[in-house]
């Protein structure tokens, strides 16, 4: 079965702006996600190993956006796109 996580305004100081200024000095951000995932394994066994750790998630998103400057939210939102689907079966 599919389940979702989601994670309303997970909020961290990050580093996006058009000019290199802004990009100079955190800045507060937030961030909505909404992942699918499958839920059975982790239901079934009671066990995080088996579930996709949403706090792990929530780790990971931060440190793209504390550790990675960016000038479109676009861009900022493509790189955290491209680690969830490597690093977490969703």
């Amino acid at each position: 079965m599919a389940g979702k996580i989601i994670i309303e305004r997970l909020e961290f100081q990050g580093y996006c702006g058009v000019t290199s200024e802004e990009r100079t000095r955190a800045q507060p951000l937030a961030v909505d996600l909404e992942l699918t995932c499958q839920t059975e394994p982790a239901a079934a066994s009671d066990d995080i190993h088996s579930a996709v750790d949403y706090a792990h998630v929530a780790d990971r998103v931060r440190a793209v956006g504390t550790t990675q400057n960016c000038a479109l939210l676009e861009a900022f939102a493509e790189r955290l796109l491209t680690m969830l689907f490597s690093e977490f079966p969703v």
